[in-house]
């Protein structure tokens, strides 16, 4: 076994089972893992991926595959999503915070499938919890709730902290407010998005849209 592999051929002689390993046990998102595995070689093959690592940097070389393949996990869904995303403008009336219906049939306003589809659901899940900076995260989580859909969308500590850190609300009534005004569909009404994050009314939208092309667009 070489000191750490310099091409393809000796990271698949090497390291092929800890690669496969690393998929089986951090696939949250559901990939292909198969497909993860032939795009990962294939992306060593194509970028030169292993010119990047520098042992005198004092990496093992196994602790910077895994941060590698963990960069190559998240843009597999970004990619993955970016095809499939809508954007929710699509849909909004823009003089009302309302959904339009002549965009979305009746049937399907109650739906999160309106906005994503079922196949990208666990991924775009995923990425949202991943995201670290507490403002995009909290105000996409608002934009997309849905009143008995936890599952899905929900608010844990770091969430209610943040959002307790811009208000005198506790965290039950952070909970209780949230569902008290959570729309029919899905989301809140920009008006309370703003009381929750202390924000004008008229920067909810572009925030937000920022934050979907930073977070979930890229």
């Amino acid at each position: 076994m070489v000191e750490y592999p310099k091409t393809a051929e000796d990271l698949a002689n090497d390291y092929n089972q800890d690669i496969k390993d690393w998929i089986q046990y951090n696939n949250t998102a559901n990939l292909d893992a198969s497909e993860f595995v032939s795009s990962f070689y294939e992306k060593v093959l194509n970028k030169q991926t292993l010119k990047n690592f520098d042992p005198e940097k004092g990496w093992e070389f196994k602790t910077w595959l895994s941060a590698v393949l963990k960069n190559h996990y998240i843009d597999l869904i970004n990619k993955s999503l970016k095809d499939n995303w809508i954007s929710i403008d699509s849909y909004a009336d823009d003089k009302k915070d309302t959904l339009r219906e002549d965009v979305i049939k009746h049937d399907d306003i109650d739906h999160l499938d309106a906005i994503i589809t079922k196949d990208s659901i666990k991924q775009l899940i995923f990425l949202i919890n991943k995201i670290d900076i507490d403002r995009d995260r909290v105000l996409i989580k608002l934009k997309f709730y849905q009143k008995g859909q936890d599952h899905l969308i929900n608010f844990d500590k770091a969430d209610l902290d943040y959002i307790m850190s811009l208000n005198e609300l506790e965290d039950h009534q952070v909970t209780q407010f949230i569902d008290d005004n959570v729309k029919e569909s899905y989301g809140l009404k920009d008006k309370d998005i703003c009381q929750l994050l202390n924000v004008t009314s008229g920067s909810i939208n572009t925030l937000f849209q920022r934050a979907v092309r930073k977070w979930l667009k890229a």
